[in-house]
């Protein structure tokens, strides 16, 4: 028993000498350092975006929904201020328009009728050839049916204008970019995703990570590159940075991933044209000088 004891009590003795071994070891081995990611103030900065026309895109929309019966333009054309691009169909609102014409004809004759009979009555009364009663008569005919008149006329307008709606022009000089439209198509009211004009000149719309705020200067050019294959693309001068930096939710390659990020817009006007609308780009930003 006393030996079992013995025997007992030496491996306990053992296993505490080989820990304390062990530890020592460890202890006294060199830590390896966490890597040091390079800091943004040494870096380049590389910011990423779309292009768009030059000031922005001008996005054109039906205020009703309507089929389309003619397309005037095409992808490509130039346009000026005011050309029709797209007509929708109006067989209703053309005879709004016509039955408030004939209607404003009609109320402007009996108008017209009412101002002579009261011209009348004005000079008989002024002469007791009608009495005052028949001389007022005359007057509030020729009132209301001067309102009348004017009623009818704001009506027709306002068919006018409705029609008018059916008429998708160019709101500004410059290019069709996208016209994403058939004939015999409905256009949804409101949906603006179809057509887009803009100035002929591009812009990149760049969005800068909070971390290279700084960086970019109004006035200062820089290379642009096709994120996809890295082409040059030309260069691009930077004409306004936002005052403000705001949220803009990104997306991984995992549709479900999602996370909010803050940025700041900048505006590379380029010196090319012709780009696809929407085409992502990159743009590289030299180190500081140190």
């Amino acid at each position: 028993m006393a030996r079992r004891l013995r025997s007992s009590l030496i491996w306990i003795v053992a296993a505490v000498v080989l820990s304390f071994v062990v530890f020592a070891v460890v202890r006294s081995a060199p830590r390896k350092s966490a890597p040091v990611p390079p800091e943004p103030a040494a870096s380049r900065a590389r910011i990423y975006g779309t292009i768009e026309p030059l000031g922005g895109p001008v996005y054109v929309a039906a205020g009703v929904p309507r089929s389309i019966v003619r397309i005037a333009v095409r992808e490509g054309d130039t346009v000026k201020a005011g050309q029709t691009l797209v007509l929708l169909e109006g067989a209703v609102e053309e005879a709004q328009v016509r039955a408030a014409l004939d209607r404003a004809a009609a109320a402007e004759k009996a108008a017209a009728l009412s101002r002579d009979a009261y011209q009348r009555a004005a000079g008989l009364f002024a002469t007791k050839g009608v009495s005052e009663q028949d001389y007022r008569q005359a007057l509030l005919k020729a009132g209301l049916d001067s309102a009348n008149a004017a009623a009818a006329e704001a009506d027709a307008a306002l068919a006018r204008a409705q029609l008018e709606q059916l008429t998708l022009k160019s709101p500004v000089d410059g290019v069709v970019y996208k016209l994403d439209v058939q004939l015999g198509q409905t256009l949804a009211a409101g949906d603006d995703s179809r057509i887009i004009v803009g100035a002929a000149g591009q812009q990149a719309r760049m969005f800068v990570e909070s971390f290279w705020l700084g960086r970019l200067k109004v006035g200062a050019s820089h290379k642009v590159f096709d994120s996809e294959t890295n082409r040059e693309l030309g260069t691009g001068r930077v004409v306004s940075l936002s005052p403000y930096v705001g949220g803009r939710t990104v997306r991984t390659d995992d549709i479900r991933e999602r996370f909010d990020a803050e940025y700041q817009i900048a505006v590379l006007e380029l010196d090319t044209a012709g780009l696809p609308l929407g085409l992502n780009v990159v743009a590289e930003i030299g180190a500081p000088p140190r």
